[in-house]
C-alpha cells in the first residue's frame, strides 16, 4: 500500500505541473499541430531538395522553374499556417493578437525557407548492390546468426550458410555486448561465368543471372553447396551498437571497416550538383566493379538529422535509392526461329548478331508472340534497340525504321511454320482471344524434356533424382520420348544411362537410379492433386488442382467430369441471357426502333435465366458454385479457362493415351480432400482454418495435407489475406515474406502439432 501511495503522490505532482505550467500540455483542447500537414510539409521539401526523384510525372528542364516555385508557395502557406497554430503554446506569444501572431509565422518560416537547400549537409553516395539483403548478429564480438530480413531476429535463417563466406568476420576485435549491421550478399560476375561454364560443360541448366545465383545458394540447405557458391558480401549499415556512440554514418562505415568487415564504397559529397555526377558516374563504371549494381543510393550523413526526418511505413526519409535504367544496345536480327515450350506454346525468338549487354553476350532475344511482333513491327534483318528485362531476360525494345532494309518483310508465325509445329510436324493453333499459338499435340517431342521435368518436379510427383538434364539424356536415348515412360524403365537401363558424352561418358549410377525408382514407386499413391500438378495442363496449377481433389473423389471422375461441363456450359449461357437482357441499351433501343420484339426479347432471356437456375442450383446447394450477389454471376476455384483447358486435354489424344497407360500400370489417382457437400465443414480442431504449407517439414507434405483434412481444416497452395496459418519448415523464403506483408501466422511444425493436438 506504501509503494501505491508513493505513486499516487508522483501523478499527483506530475498533474499539478501540467496546471503551474499549462503551455506543455494540450489536455481538452483541439489539436493545434497537424501531423498529415507536416508529413506533407517534408514531403514537399524532399522534392526541393531532390528534384524528380518522387514525382509521379518527369520533370523536364522547362517546366523545372515552375515546379519548384508552387512547392515553395505551397510550403510557405502552409508552415506559416501550422506555425501560427503552434505559437499560442509559447509564453512569449500566449497573449498576442492573430495579426502578431500571423506576422510571427511568415518570419519564422521565410528564416526557415532561406536555409533551403540545405548546403551544408552532406550526403553518402553508395553504388546499389544487385544482391539479397542480409543482416548479421554478434554478441560479445561473436557472430551467432544471420537473416534474410529484419534485424536478424526475424526473417529467414541462413546462419550456417553464411558461415562459409569469407568475407564474413567470426569473431570482432572489438568485444561489443551486441552488434548488427546490415549487407548485400552478392556472387560476382567472374564467379557466376565460372560456375555457369561449368554447369554447361556438365550439361546442367544455366544460372539466370547473379542475383538469382547469390539467393539461391544462401537458401541452400546443405552449407557445403553454399560453400562451393563463393559467395561474398558488401556492408552498408551499421543498426545496432551497443556500448558505441557515432554522429555520422560514414563513421559507422569506417569502424565497422576496423572491425575486418567488407564495407561498401561510398563518397561523402554535399552539393546537389556532386551528387547527381557521383551518380553518373556509378552508372558509368558499373561494369568495373566485380558485383552487379542496379542504382546508387543517397544517404543523409548526419545521424542527428536521420532521427528528425524519420521514416515512413516503407523508408526512411533519410536515404534515397536512385535505380538505374537497363542497359540497352543495338544489334541487328539474323533471323527469327520458333521455339515449342512444355506446354507447347510457340515462341519466336530473334537471333541477333551477338552484343556485350550488361556483362554478358547477347545472341538472342525473345519476342513473346505474334502480337508483341505485330505491335512493334519486328522484321528479320532490322536494326533493332535491346535490353536485358529486369537485367535477366534479353528483349527487343524497338526498331530503328531508319535502318530497315528494302526487302524486309512483315514476319507471322503461321506463314513461317507452315501452320505446323516445328519439332512434331503436327497442326499449329490459337484459340479465340488468345495471344499464343500452340501445338495440338500434347505428346510433342519438344516438350518431353521439360515435360519430364515438370512431371517429377517437387509440387508434382517430387522425384528429386530427375532433373532436366537426366530427362534430356532419357529423351536422347529413347528410354523415355514422355513423363509416363519413365514407370517402364528398368533398374539396369537408368543405371547405366549415360549424362556425359560418348568421348567423356558419365553413369548416372546405380545408387541415383534405385532412388528414381523408389520415388516413382511412391508416387503411384500420391493424392489426386499432385497428379493432375504433374500432368502440366495449362492453367492447372496448385489451386486448381486441389480445387478439382476437392469436388472429386479419383482421377477417372476428372476425366469424365459433368461439372466441368457445367462451368463451360454456364459461361456460354450466361453470355447469350447477357446479350438477350432486355434492359441493355442495345436492346432498349431495338425494341424502340422495331428490330425486335419487347416480348420475344424477354421470353428468350427468361428461357435463359430459367437454364441457369436449373443448372446451377445443385452446385449452389453444395457449395460447388457460388453466387455474386453484387451482380449476376457465378464463381468457383476452378475458372472457366481451366475447365475448358482441363476438358480439351481429357479428350485429346493425348489426354486418352495417358488415362490408358495410367489404367495398364493399375494406377488411379485418389482424392485425399474429396467432399460431396463442401458447405459441410468436418468437426475438427482446425475447422475453417485455411493452411499454407512451405519449405522442408519431417515429413511430407501430403501428410500434413491430410492431418489437416482429418482435422476439419483446408490446405492451399497460394497465400491471401484470408490465410489462417502458414505452417513453415526449414527454406520457403518468399511465402514466408508473404505472409509477414499480409499479418499471415507464421507457426512451426511444433506450433502445428499443438493445434491438432499431436
Amino acid at each position: 500500500m506504501q509503494k501505491y501511495g508513493e505513486i499516487k503522490d508522483l501523478v499527483n505532482a506530475v498533474l499539478e505541473s501540467y496546471d503551474k505550467y499549462p503551455v506543455i500540455q494540450n489536455i481538452d483542447c483541439r489539436s493545434r499541430i497537424n501531423s498529415e500537414s507536416v508529413n506533407d510539409l517534408l514531403e514537399m521539401i524532399r522534392k526541393i531538395l531532390f528534384p524528380g526523384y518522387f514525382e509521379i510525372k518527369n520533370l523536364r528542364k522547362d517546366s523545372i522553374e515552375y515546379h519548384v516555385g508552387e512547392l515553395l508557395e505551397n510550403i510557405e502557406y502552409n508552415l506559416t499556417k501550422q506555425v501560427m497554430m503552434a505559437l499560442p503554446h509559447s509564453s512569449k506569444y500566449r497573449e498576442a493578437d492573430k495579426e502578431t501572431l500571423m506576422e510571427s509565422a511568415r518570419e519564422i518560416t521565410h528564416r526557415f525557407l532561406e536555409k533551403i537547400p540545405l548546403e551544408d549537409a552532406a550526403y553518402s553516395v553508395e553504388p546499389k548492390v544487385d544482391g539479397l539483403s542480409v543482416a548479421l548478429e554478434y554478441r560479445d564480438g561473436v557472430f551467432v546468426r544471420g537473416a534474410t530480413r529484419g534485424d536478424g531476429r526475424v526473417g529467414e535463417d541462413v546462419t550456417e550458410n553464411l558461415r562459409t563466406i569469407r568475407s564474413i568476420p567470426m569473431t570482432l576485435p572489438e568485444k561489443l555486448p551486441h552488434l548488427i549491421v546490415r549487407g548485400e550478399v552478392y556472387m560476382a560476375r567472374s564467379v557466376f561465368e565460372e560456375i555457369n561454364a561449368r554447369r554447361e560443360i556438365e550439361g546442367k541448366p544455366l544460372m539466370a543471372n547473379p542475383r538469382n545465383a547469390a539467393a539461391g545458394s544462401l537458401r541452400q540447405l546443405d552449407p557445403k553447396i553454399a560453400a562451393q557458391r563463393q559467395l561474398d558480401i558488401a556492408v552498408f549499415n551499421l543498426q545496432l551498437a551497443q556500448g558505441r556512440s557515432f554522429t555520422t554514418h560514414t563513421e559507422t562505415l569506417d569502424y565497422l571497416r576496423s572491425q575486418h568487415f567488407k564495407v561498401i564504397p561510398y563518397r561523402l559529397l554535399r552539393t546537389h550538383a556532386d551528387v547527381m555526377a557521383e551518380i553518373d558516374r556509378l552508372n558509368d563504371t558499373r561494369m568495373e566493379r566485380p558485383f552487379d549494381m542496379d542504382g546508387a543510393v543517397v544517404k543523409l550523413n548526419d545521424l542527428a538529422d536521420r532521427e528528425t526526418l524519420g521514416s515512413t511505413a516503407k523508408f526512411p526519409r533519410w536515404a534515397i535509392a536512385y535505380k538505374y535504367p537497363p542497359e540497352r544496345k543495338t544489334s541487328c536480327i539474323l533471323d527469327i526461329v520458333v521455339q515449342v515450350g512444355r506446354t507447347g506454346v510457340l515462341t519466336p525468338v530473334a537471333e541477333l548478331k551477338p552484343v556485350l549487354l550488361s556483362g554478358s553476350t547477347v545472341a538472342r532475344a525473345t519476342l513473346h508472340n505474334q502480337d508483341e511482333i505485330d505491335r512493334k513491327d519486328v522484321r528479320i534483318g532490322d536494326t533493332v534497340l535491346v535490353e536485358k528485362a529486369g537485367e535477366i531476360i534479353p528483349a527487343v525494345l524497338k526498331v530503328n525504321l531508319s535502318k530497315r532494309p528494302a526487302d524486309a518483310r512483315p514476319y507471322s508465325i503461321l506463314e513461317a511454320t507452315g501452320g505446323l509445329c516445328p519439332a512434331c510436324g503436327n497442326p499449329i493453333m490459337k484459340e479465340e482471344g488468345k495471344v499464343a499459338w500452340r501445338c495440338t499435340n500434347f505428346t510433342c517431342p519438344a516438350q518431353a524434356v521439360s515435360g519430364i521435368t515438370h512431371f517429377c518436379s517437387r509440387s508434382a510427383l517430387d522425384v528429386e533424382s530427375i532433373g532436366s538434364s537426366v530427362a534430356e539424356a532419357l529423351r536422347s536415348s529413347g528410354l523415355a520420348a514422355s513423363a509416363l515412360d519413365l514407370f517402364s524403365l528398368k533398374l539396369e537401363q537408368l543405371a547405366n544411362l549415360n549424362l556425359g558424352t560418348p568421348e567423356e561418358p558419365r553413369r548416372y549410377g546405380e545408387k541415383n537410379a534405385q532412388k528414381a525408382l523408389d520415388a516413382l514407386q511412391n508416387a503411384r499413391e500420391l493424392p489426386l492433386e499432385r497428379w493432375l500438378i504433374a500432368f502440366g495442363i495449362p492453367l492447372v496449377g496448385e489451386v486448381v488442382a486441389k480445387a478439382l481433389a476437392d469436388t472429386h473423389p479419383d482421377l477417372e471422375h476428372v476425366a469424365d467430369s459433368s461439372y466441368l461441363r457445367d462451368i463451360v456450359r454456364l459461361d456460354e449461357l450466361m453470355e447469350q441471357a447477357a446479350k438477350t437482357n432486355p434492359n441493355t441499351r442495345e436492346n432498349r433501343k431495338a425494341v424502340k426502333e422495331g428490330a425486335l420484339s419487347a416480348e420475344a426479347v424477354q421470353e428468350r432471356h427468361q428461357e435463359l435465366t430459367d437454364e441457369i437456375d436449373r443448372l446451377t442450383s445443385p452446385y449452389l446447394e453444395t457449395g460447388y458454385l457460388r453466387k455474386n450477389t453484387a451482380k449476376f454471376s457465378y464463381g468457383s476455384e476452378i475458372g472457366v479457362a481451366a475447365a475448358k483447358s482441363l476438358q480439351s486435354f481429357f479428350t485429346s489424344a493425348a489426354g486418352n493415351h495417358t488415362m490408358d497407360v495410367l489404367r495398364g500400370l493399375g494406377i488411379n489417382p485418389q482424392s485425399q480432400s474429396y467432399r460431396a457437400n463442401l458447405l459441410e465443414i468436418p468437426a475438427g480442431a482446425l475447422s475453417g482454418k485455411t493452411f499454407v504449407i512451405t519449405g522442408t517439414l519431417s515429413q511430407p507434405r501430403d501428410y500434413f495435407e491430410q492431418l489437416i483434412a482429418a482435422h476439419g481444416g483446408k490446405a492451399t497452395g497460394a497465400i491471401s489475406k484470408s490465410t489462417s496459418y502458414l505452417l513453415a519448415g526449414s527454406g520457403g523464403g518468399s511465402k514466408r515474406d508473404k505472409a509477414l506483408k499480409l499479418g499471415v501466422p507464421v507457426i512451426s511444425e511444433e506450433d502445428f502439432n499443438k493445434l491438432v493436438g499431436e
